[in-house]
């Protein structure tokens, strides 16, 4: 789902929309919208309930991680904070997707990644 929301624009120039179309009728945006880079206030609306949708995600997933074999518990753990951070980013943004790709930087992956193998290992 963090994929989908930081890739909008690019999905939408490939002629792609990933969102959910009962979502895009329910706020109000069109694939129309998202090609053509209409930040618009339903726009917001869409991307908050979507950031929130996949923030509850990884919430409900966190108790499924013990589960995991021990030695992929460090790499799925820092994959969650690693996407989380991004959703983190494209929130803070403003949901900019439609006019820039929202990355982390390496030294937020990095941080991450060494975060990941101190708290598994």
């Amino acid at each position: 789902m963090t994929n989908i929301l930081r890739d909008v624009r690019e999905d939408a120039g490939l002629g792609r929309v990933y969102l959910p179309a009962e979502d895009l009728a329910r706020f109000g945006v069109s694939a129309d919208d998202l090609t053509n880079a209409r930040r618009t206030e339903n726009f917001g609306r869409l991307m908050e309930f979507e950031t929130a949708r996949a923030r509850r995600y990884y919430q409900e997933s966190a108790p499924l991680l013990p589960l995991i074999n021990p030695d992929s518990r460090p790499s799925l753990w820092a994959l969650i904070a690693i996407y989380s951070r991004l959703l983190d980013h494209v929130a803070e943004s403003h949901y900019d997707v439609l006019i820039r790709r929202i990355s982390l930087s390496s030294v937020e992956k990095t941080w991450i990644v060494l975060r990941a193998a101190l708290r598994w290992t």
